[in-house]
């Protein structure tokens, strides 16, 4: 995959499981991977939106 993008300005990097996204603080920081609590004893995570957009003025 690395080949495809050897001369383009882009960053990637290849994500194995989800588990990875879920610990990956670039998605926890941009609002990607949401933490929810629900009235259970478990934990569950949820994704969030892939663009943000501006407030309105």
């Amino acid at each position: 995959m690395n080949v495809l993008f050897e001369n383009q300005d882009s960053c990637l990097t290849p994500v194995k499981t989800i588990e990875e996204v879920i610990k990956d603080p670039v998605f926890q920081e941009s609002g990607m991977v949401i933490e929810k609590n629900i009235q259970t004893t478990e934990i569950i995570f949820s994704l969030g939106l892939l663009f943000h957009f501006p407030k309105p003025l």
